[in-house]
């Protein structure tokens, strides 16, 4: 079972945070809705709620999906983003897949498309779009909508789009997964039919049931049933481990969780903190007893240091490596061809329950070691040119670029005077002494430091790339 975090419009501020957050708790994604506007006179009715009122959305800060998702997952790895549901008749099929291409690509393929008809009659008028034929209209789009994702020539002629061939350029290494919403049979036989998942909200698990059951029948009846099919769902067996578990017998693949009523109306008064607590304690008490392996809490950078800034104990600043290495050091057998596979979890727990141990001030964090005190307070070094490379870069006055391997020769490296020369003469001067240093370059090249030692004239570099002056 995968777990989906829905922030029910909170303040803008607050996702980027959000998202890591999500990401280190252990969500599988993040999941954005879609609004367009909001008229001062509407005649259209709600289908989601009671009484059909729309007050509930006003003053409602709605991000554009396409917008917000590339802000987000500039600070995640592999959090995943989705929409559920972006309006899809309201648009145009070309600059959907434009932006829909941009995203996926941008995101390392990391973005799930949800898409829906909206029920709101204004939105069709406001966009210059037609309100009769939507759900045909949305049929063809999705159709165009993939035909463009493939990154060849595309020409499509419809009822409602005729498109030249046309091609689009850059295009994700994977396709985006396309899920359709919605809980009408109409809505279920078009996902049956053209959609690589499902959507449902606020469905309760008997109406689940059946509708899960009609899309498997219609999935086969289109000779579609082979293929894989995704299923979010959202409702009140998702906050519960036992509800979770039904949930998955019945075909759910996904579940979404919100933390707030959003049809309740009222100011939203929720803190980033309080936000954060929310996400953090659904992720202890229901998708930790689901997994088997429960991941990092993050309690959020403006509630000081994290517990996910040190995934290993090895990595931790001042500590040194026991000798023997990992299998010394945490007990496990050493990875070899005997040994492919190795159960983690026990290594894992001991991890988790050190970083809570220290959260909540009963182990304190270890102190760096005097040598590495030492390290830090010695000079600093920049990389300069043997005399082959200065001759050449003073004839054609460019600067030369190479990729950094993980040993090189000191000779050229040498340590910056305190008049700011390069003085090659006090590399003897420092034989026998581990100097941290840190490259010189352009201010977008954070390189980190490495460790010179004068004793066996080698530098271990990362392998990143760096200039020579």
């Amino acid at each position: 079972m995968k777990f989906a975090y829905h922030a029910s419009m909170c303040h803008p501020a607050f996702y980027p945070e959000l998202a890591q957050a999500a990401e280190a708790a252990g969500y599988d994604s993040f999941t954005l809705p879609d609004s367009i506007c909001y008229p001062r006179e509407a005649d259209s009715r709600y289908p989601y709620n009671d009484d059909g009122s729309r007050e509930f959305l006003d003053g409602v800060p709605f991000l554009e999906p396409f917008s917000a998702v590339p802000w987000m997952a500039a600070v995640t790895l592999k959090l995943k983003f989705s929409t559920s549901v972006m309006k899809l008749p309201v648009r145009h099929p070309v600059l959907v897949a434009k932006s829909l291409t941009t995203v996926a690509v941008i995101t390392g393929n990391r973005f799930v498309f949800g898409v829906g008809l909206s029920p709101w009659h204004e939105d069709f008028e406001v966009c210059g779009q037609r309100w009769e034929g939507r759900g045909k209209r949305m049929d063809e789009m999705i159709e165009i909508i993939r035909g463009l994702g493939g990154g060849d020539y595309f020409g499509y002629q419809g009822e409602f789009y005729q498109l030249p061939a046309i091609k689009l350029c850059p295009v994700p290494t994977e396709p985006v997964p396309i899920l359709i919403g919605g809980h009408a049979d109409v809505a279920l036989k078009r996902a049956a039919r053209l959609g690589d998942g499902w959507i449902s909200a606020g469905n309760t698990l008997e109406e689940l049931v059946s509708m899960i059951g009609k899309l498997n029948a219609w999935r086969a009846e289109y000779g579609r049933g082979h293929l894989p099919f995704h299923v979010q769902v959202a409702g009140r067996d998702g906050y519960t481990p036992d509800g979770v578990k039904r949930l998955a017998d019945i075909g759910a693949h996904e579940v979404a969780v919100a933390f707030r009523n959003v049809y309740e109306g009222g100011s939203d008064n929720r803190t980033l903190q309080g936000m954060l607590g929310e996400l953090n304690a659904y992720a202890e008490h229901v998708i930790h007893k689901v997994c088997v392996t429960p991941p990092l809490t993050f309690r959020g950078h403006r509630a000081g240091r994290h517990e996910a800034d040190r995934p290993h104990p090895a990595r931790s600043r001042g500590r040194r490596r026991a000798k023997g290495g990992g299998a010394a050091r945490t007990g496990l057998p050493r990875a070899g061809p005997e040994n492919l596979s190795v159960d983690l979890r026990p290594l894992r727990a001991r991890i988790h329950a050190r970083q809570r141990a220290r959260a909540d001030g009963a182990s304190p964090r270890p102190q760096p070691s005097p040598q590495s005190t030492r390290r830090q307070q010695l000079g600093t070094a920049v990389p300069v040119l043997p005399r082959q490379r200065a001759s050449e870069a003073a004839r054609t006055g460019r600067r030369r670029w190479f990729v950094g391997q993980g040993r090189r020769r000191c000779h050229p490296f040498a340590v910056r005077g305190t008049q700011g020369r390069v003085d090659r003469r006090s590399e003897n001067a420092v034989t026998g002494v581990s100097r941290r240093l840190t490259f010189g370059g352009p201010p977008w090249l954070a390189l980190k430091p490495v460790t010179f030692s004068a004793a066996n004239r080698a530098v271990r570099a990362p392998r990143l790339l760096y200039p020579w002056y």
